[in-house]
């Protein structure tokens, strides 16, 4: 029997309908031993089925820490959709590591293959990347996860503004978050990668180039190729970001206009109550005041006895060297 027949219905009959994927392992050539142990291990030896065994219950687990990180960011990305009036996430992926990826890993690290060695060692068994618009983003939104009280960093590599040597940008973080299980709570690591639309392209680009197991072609050396097309798209984004800010400020300033637009349409008698105290602080004068007398059109004038001008009736006189239409000048 094959190795994948084997391995397949193994998986099937330790948890048939576990929610997470186990896929097909492909035969490949084994990697150089690290630690005195193989990484090419048999995946029918009784150490790979005890391992593939103990490991489905333990990915289940970590496949609720996934889904607790990718809520947190949904939370994040609709609070700032109303705030800010944005959404700086452009998309989020996430998933569990396959068993036989991690078995390799362990005898990448120089581990014995256990269960245990898997939840002590290999911090990225639950994945989330989180694809977002602006490198300015990838900042903030390692802050605002940083600022969660119940949340643990335990690591932070920051490949933005320290490219690795081919060009690969991103920021990874791992973080250990609270899972509430029946029970009982654990705090499960997961990975988080923070990357730009662009460095996103980049890296889906260059690990489907690394697999062509050629570092030159045609006289061109895809290594140097790699990094200059990561240095042009990093040159590209900080041009697109300067454009972005310079339209949000403006873009900010005509939302205010609107608002207080917004606000006089919906309150037309503001303005006419700052007019009519006005007025009022105009014909409050005292009524011995020459120039009141000749006020005639303002409703709230009080005329002094016996002044001209006083009537308001048909063909009252004006006052004296008022001009005509009532109003006195001074």
């Amino acid at each position: 029997m094959s190795n994948e027949k084997s391995f397949t219905e193994e998986m099937r009959r330790i948890d048939p309908i576990d929610p997470v994927p186990v896929p097909v392992p492909a035969p490949a050539p084994a990697p150089a031993a690290r630690g005195g142990v193989a990484q090419g291990a048999d995946l029918d030896s009784e150490e790979a089925r005890v391992f593939m065994q103990g490991i489905m219950p333990v990915l289940r687990r970590y496949h609720a820490a996934m889904r607790e990180m990718e809520l947190r960011f949904e939370i994040i990305d609709r609070d700032l959709s109303v705030r800010q009036h944005r959404n700086p996430i452009h998309h989020v992926e996430s998933r569990v590591k396959d068993p036989v990826s991690i078995f390799h890993k362990l005898a990448a690290y120089g581990k014995k293959q256990t269960v245990a060695n898997a939840e002590r060692y290999v911090m990225d068994m639950a994945g989330v990347r989180v694809i977002c618009s602006y490198i300015h983003d990838v900042y903030e939104l390692r802050d605002m996860i940083s600022r969660h009280d119940d949340l643990e960093v335990v690591t932070i590599k920051d490949y933005v503004a320290n490219p690795k040597p081919n060009g690969y940008r991103s920021l990874h973080m791992v973080v250990r978050i609270p899972v509430h299980f029946p029970d009982h709570t654990a705090m499960l690591p997961v990975e988080v990668q923070i990357r730009t639309i662009a460095m996103d392209f980049w890296a889906s680009l260059e690990h489907e180039l690394k697999y062509k197991a050629l570092s030159e072609v045609k006289g061109i050396d895809s290594f140097d190729e790699l990094r200059d097309c990561s240095r042009i798209i990093r040159d590209v984004e900080t041009r697109m970001q300067i454009l972005a800010e310079a339209l949000d400020n403006q873009s900010s300033s005509e939302r205010a206009s609107r608002v207080v637009g917004a606000a006089c349409a919906v309150h037309p008698t503001a303005t006419q109550a700052t007019a009519h105290q006005t007025t009022g602080r105009r014909d409050s004068r005292d009524p011995s005041d020459p120039r009141a007398a000749g006020d005639a059109r303002s409703p709230h004038a009080t005329r002094a006895p016996g002044v001209p001008g006083a009537s308001r009736g048909p063909g009252a006189s004006r006052t004296p060297g008022a001009p005509r239409g009532g109003r006195a000048s001074y």
